[in-house]
């Protein structure tokens, strides 16, 4: 995949989340289905299709068990954070909500450092350390 294509898809993901996370709050406020249940239903069909895909397009030879195990762990815990997410979003107001998401990396980067030894540099640690706070900043602005 190219550089190019590699940024713009990152800007789009955050657009396309956005997007999303109206769906589901409007949902709510019309009564048309609880956050859990419309996220928990979309996210398996797509789930669905994804693993219909996946074995039409990998080589047979590369999908294993190891592999569908992996996707199935990796659907389980999107599945699951979009849950929550959602929940989250439809019940307050979603600037603080997806700020308190933006702290993700934290959580990414302990994660390299302890299962894949990639340990961050200084400059990463302050990039981190200023987002958390900003974050915490918006989550918490309407309080003060």
């Amino acid at each position: 995949m190219s550089p190019h294509l590699a940024v713009f898809i990152a800007l789009g993901t955050p657009v396309l989340f956005a997007m999303r996370n109206v769906w589901v709050k409007v949902s709510k406020i019309k009564g048309e289905m609880n956050p859990s249940n419309l996220t928990l239903a979309s996210s398996s069909l797509v789930s669905i299709i994804l693993v219909i895909l996946s074995f039409i397009l990998l080589p047979i030879e590369e999908f294993g068990k190891e592999i569908f195990f992996r996707m199935l762990i990796a659907s389980f815990c999107s599945i699951v954070a979009l849950m929550f997410l959602s929940n989250a979003m439809a019940s307050g107001y979603s600037g603080p909500v997806s700020a308190l998401g933006n702290i993700q990396p934290i959580v990414h980067t302990t994660l390299n450092a302890i299962f894949l030894s990639e340990i961050p540099t200084w400059l990463q640690i302050v990039g981190l350390a200023l987002g958390t706070i900003g974050a915490i900043v918006i989550a918490l602005g309407p309080m003060f």
